[in-house]
C-alpha cells in the first residue's frame, strides 16, 4: 500500500472511529456533563433559597427575641411595682397600727399614772394625818422651831 492509501485509510478509519464515538462514548459523556451541570446549578439554586430562608428565620427570631425582651423588661418593671405598692401598704397599716398601740399605750400610762397619783395623794393625806395627830398628841417629842 501506498502512503497515500495509508493516509486515506487512516483518515477513514480516523473519522469512523470519530463518528461512533461521537454517537456513542461522546454524545452520553457531555449529555453526562449537561445533566451535572444543571444539577450543581439547581443545587445552588436551592442552597441560595435555603440560606435566603435561614436568613429570614434568623430576622424573626431576633425580632421575637427583641419583643420577648422588652415584654420581659415590661412585666418585670410591672412587678416591682406591684411590690413596691404592697410594700408599701405593709409600711402603712404597720405604722397606723404602731400608733393605734402607741396612743392605747399613753392612755394606759395615764390611767395608771391618774390612779398612782389618787393613791398618792391619799397616802400623803394618810401620812399628815398621822404628823399631825403625833403633833398634837401630849406624848409627843416633836419640838417646832
Amino acid at each position: 500500500m501506498t502512503a497515500i492509501g495509508e493516509i486515506l485509510l487512516s483518515a477513514f478509519t480516523f473519522l469512523l472511529l470519530w463518528h461512533f464515538l461521537g454517537q456513542g462514548v461522546f454524545k452520553h459523556f457531555f449529555q453526562m456533563l449537561e445533566d451535572r451541570e444543571q444539577r450543581t446549578e439547581g443545587a445552588r439554586k436551592k442552597a441560595h433559597g435555603v440560606e435566603d430562608e435561614v436568613i429570614s428565620l434568623k430576622r424573626e427570631i431576633e425580632d421575637a427575641l427583641r419583643s420577648a425582651r422588652v415584654e420581659g423588661v415590661k412585666r418585670r418593671d410591672e412587678l416591682v411595682e406591684r411590690a413596691k405598692s404592697e410594700a408599701q401598704a405593709l409600711v402603712d397599716a404597720a405604722t397606723e397600727r404602731a400608733a393605734m398601740l402607741v396612743e392605747e399605750e399613753r392612755s394606759n400610762v395615764r390611767t395608771v399614772l391618774t390612779a398612782e397619783l389618787s393613791r398618792v395623794a391619799e397616802e400623803a393625806e394618810i401620812v399628815a394625818q398621822v404628823i399631825v395627830d403625833k403633833a398634837m398628841s401630849p406624848s409627843s417629842s416633836i419640838s417646832i422651831h
